[in-house]
């Protein structure tokens, strides 16, 4: 009887330490938009954000694009812009940490990029 209440016990406790594992989990996720603000279109980007690297194609004036992220620990955004100029920008911007939900927006501009949230 002892040994049953035991293992009951034990794997009630294995079964909340699961629970909250998978809500964890779940719930640490991240989006980033990126507004081009600037005069000329982006011709390549790079956002490295939670040991993830995204690289995206171009956005025209006045027009976005949106990255989806699994927030995996402390982080900030690393961030190279390329115009379809040539003309290069390169910020760390931000603070992401785990634990969060993160809805920020990047808003790039002729010759800064500059962190919103949502």
């Amino acid at each position: 009887m002892r040994k049953s209440l035991w293992l009951t016990v034990a794997a009630f406790i294995g079964l909340v330490f699961v629970v909250i594992f998978a809500i964890w989990s779940l719930s640490n996720k991240g989006d980033v938009s990126i507004a081009n603000q600037a005069a000329e279109p982006i011709r390549d980007g790079i956002i490295e954000v939670c040991k993830q690297r995204f690289e995206f194609g171009e956005i025209k004036p006045n027009e976005s694009k949106q990255i989806h992220y699994k927030v995996k620990s402390d982080s900030d955004y690393d961030v190279t812009i390329e115009f379809a100029s040539g003309k290069k920008l390169t910020r760390r911007l931000g603070y992401v940490t785990s634990g969060m939900d993160f809805h920020d927006t990047l808003t790039v501009r002729n010759d800064d990029i500059a962190l919103g949230s949502r």
